[in-house]
């Protein structure tokens, strides 16, 4: 079942079956991956989902330093 994420589909956030789906930004950039992180932490909260898939097949190119970002936002989730 596909769900609003707390208010957060404008975000493109959404929950099939308690996992929260995130679409990242096809540009993004350090206020972007802050924003990003943030919107994660309040969607998760606020669906009270078990999981979360963070959706990187828009991005053209994803440097070490992008990755560590997503990564630690889904250090932060557990």
């Amino acid at each position: 079942m596909t769900k609003d994420a707390g208010g957060l589909a404008g975000a493109g956030l959404y929950a099939i079956d308690g996992v929260l789906v995130v679409p990242a930004p096809a540009e993004i950039d350090d206020r972007a991956l802050q924003a990003l992180k943030t919107d994660v932490l309040a969607a998760v909260h606020a669906a009270s989902a078990r999981g979360v898939v963070i959706d990187v097949s828009r991005l053209e190119f994803l440097d070490t330093i992008m990755f560590a970002a997503l990564a630690d936002t889904a250090r932060t989730l557990k």
